[in-house]
């Protein structure tokens, strides 16, 4: 059973020690230009029972992080939050995160995010979240009642740009206080643009100890921002054969015109994600087995992404 590290922070060494009663001396010629310290302020203590105590308060900071600066929020959630997020994709598949990158795009702009994050297939390279960093910026009871006023009008115009230059409808924004997390439900990169797309919200306070972690909220947006990626790199499968009509943008989910209705599950199959190869199968009509083409194999819906190189390498659930 594991333990913080706090537990072993508050105990003392227990192996046993003998004194030698050896010496050591400290006559060094080139510490001779320096003054002996005389302005000691003693901060440690004898108790009555005979230990010896210690107070910190006055001279060192204290164990909290200080906000003041975009920076120091940035230090926070990389520490916090980001870092042991990402500990759960170092292989499979292994994501990539940078700072102040621009798009991945043909088009050169000068504008970058704070932070993006990216995976890679072959010789392509695309971003499944980004995100930026502002000081206060935030005015949480406005985004949580889905009401914005000016001020938030405007930065949300910014979102929205990072959103379309990016190609990346998964975006978020942490400032010191407040983490939002934003989709925009394009059904094509150029809708991101269109006043009428709906977006999904989520505001999280820093501070959440009786709710939700924001490491488990960063952690489903990457998730949907890779399973974007797997609908751009997906294949062309055909059930019945019937071909899907579109994708859905923001998600990479097929849908399939049946009756002139647009279904995700079309006749009652379902997709299901394979472990040892991270790609999308379709399943039977009762979303049990694979379902297979006429040369008995599955049939797929995406591209694999990894390589089942050991049973230990394959225990990720996206």
């Amino acid at each position: 059973m594991s333990s913080p590290v706090r537990t072993f922070l508050e105990q003392h060494p227990t192996n046993p020690v003998g004194e030698t009663g050896y010496t050591s001396s400290s006559h060094k010629n080139w510490a001779r230009d320096f003054a002996s310290i005389n302005k000691l302020y003693v901060h440690s203590f004898l108790k009555d029972d005979g230990g010896v105590g210690a107070k910190f308060e006055n001279a060192f900071l204290d164990l909290e992080w200080r906000l003041a600066y975009e920076e120091d929020g940035i230090n926070w959630f990389h520490t916090e939050v980001s870092n042991i997020v990402l500990a759960a994709w170092a292989r499979y598949p292994a994501v990539i995160q940078t700072s102040h990158e621009k798009p991945l795009t043909k088009t050169q702009v000068s504008e970058s995010v704070n932070i993006a994050y990216s995976v890679r297939r072959d010789n392509s390279r695309l971003h499944i979240a980004i995100g930026e960093f502002k000081r206060c910026l935030l005015v949480p009871h406005e985004w949580q009642q889905g009401t914005l006023r000016p001020p938030q009008q405007g930065f949300s115009r910014e979102l929205r740009g990072y959103a379309y230059l990016y190609r990346c409808p998964q975006i978020f924004c942490f400032d010191n206080s407040t983490f939002l997390m934003l989709q925009f439900r394009a059904t094509t990169a150029e809708s991101i643009r269109d006043p009428d797309c709906a977006v999904d919200c989520w505001v999280f306070p820093r501070d959440n100890f009786n709710g939700l972690p924001l490491r488990w909220a960063l952690y489903r947006l990457l998730v949907q921002g890779f399973r974007r990626c797997q609908g751009i790199w997906s294949l062309t499968p055909s059930l019945y054969n019937t071909i899907s009509d579109r994708r859905e943008f923001y998600n990479g989910r097929p849908l399939w015109r049946i009756g002139g209705q647009l279904y995700n599950k079309p006749w009652g199959h379902c997709r299901r994600v394979d472990p040892f190869y991270g790609a999308f199968y379709w399943t039977d009509a009762e979303g049990c087995e694979p379902q297979v083409d006429v040369a008995g194999d599955k049939i797929w819906d995406t591209l694999g992404f990894w390589e089942p190189e050991t049973e230990q390498g394959t225990t990720f659930s996206l």
